[in-house]
Parts: C-alpha cells; sequence; structure tokens
C-alpha cells in the first residue's frame, strides 16, 4: 500500500504540475495542432478538461507496469479516477459559478487541483477497496476512448 500511496501522491503532483503548464503549451508552440489535441486551445470549460485528462493519463500509462502485479486492474482503476477528476471540473466550476454568477482565476485553479485530488483519491480508494468489476473496467476503457476522441475531434471542428 506504501508504493500505491507513493504513486498516487507522485500522480497528483505531475497531473497538478503538468496540467497548469499545459495551459500555455498551445500558445508557446505557435498554436501547433498537434499540440493542441492535447492541450486548450481556447479558454472553454470543455477544453480546461485537458488540462486534468491527458496529463493523468499518461502517469497511468507510465506507472501501469510497476504497479500492475500487485494491483491487476491498476490501469482501469487510474481510467475510472481519471473520469471522476474529469468529471469533477465542469461539476464544480459550474456550481460555483452559478451561485456567484461570475468566475475567479483562484477558483478556477482551486477547481482544478480539487479535480486532480479527486482523480488520484478516487483511484487509490478503488484500489484498496478491489472495487473494480469486469463491467465497470470495460465501461471505463469506453469511457477514456470516448473522451479522448471526441476531445481530438472538438480540437480540429474549433480550428
Amino acid at each position: 500500500m506504501k508504493k500505491l500511496k507513493l504513486y498516487m501522491f507522485l500522480g497528483f503532483i505531475f497531473t497538478s504540475v503538468a496540467g497548469c503548464l499545459a495551459h500555455f503549451f498551445y500558445d508557446w508552440s505557435g498554436q501547433n495542432v498537434i499540440v493542441g489535441l492535447f492541450t486548450p486551445i481556447n479558454e472553454s470549460t470543455w477544453e480546461h478538461l485537458k488540462l486534468l485528462f491527458f496529463p493523468a493519463l499518461l502517469w497511468s500509462l507510465l506507472i501501469y507496469k510497476p504497479l500492475k502485479q500487485d494491483f491487476p486492474k491498476i490501469l482501469c482503476i487510474l481510467f475510472i479516477g481519471i473520469l471522476a477528476g474529469t468529471l469533477a471540473i465542469p461539476i464544480i466550476f459550474y456550481l460555483y459559478t452559478g451561485i456567484l454568477g461570475f468566475n475567479i482565476l483562484l477558483l478556477d485553479i482551486g477547481t482544478f487541483i480539487l479535480s486532480v485530488a479527486v482523480t488520484f483519491l478516487t483511484a487509490y480508494c478503488q484500489a484498496v477497496s478491489l472495487n473494480s468489476n469486469k463491467y465497470s473496467c470495460l465501461m471505463a476503457y469506453i469511457g477514456i476512448l470516448v473522451i479522448t476522441l471526441s476531445f481530438f475531434i472538438v480540437t480540429f471542428v474549433t480550428l
């Protein structure tokens, strides 16, 4: 469990830092289309989901091999966490902006960080409880695939 805690904590740090930096990658790249597939190309909430989704996905793929021996369903578990965290962003953002009537940059950043925490806490709890079956795994894999393709399609349509 120590190993799992460490990887989840490092995933939180990696995703938080990479996601914050990724906010600027598209402009820094000279608005390269390939970079735009994985990073926000505008200020929409939809595009900002990429800030969590792709760094967390990359982290998940990186830690799959070292954790699969102890946690055979770790990729599924991480994907469930990514879906939860990605869903948390619009829920928190639209909840607080609906109440206030406007957004605040500091709360936007807090929403992102909280959603990254949701990602890795969800994955950790799933791993500890071993509460993922073949159907939840199938849905997680399909969800990740659908969201990835949706990001790519929407990016191409928007450009």
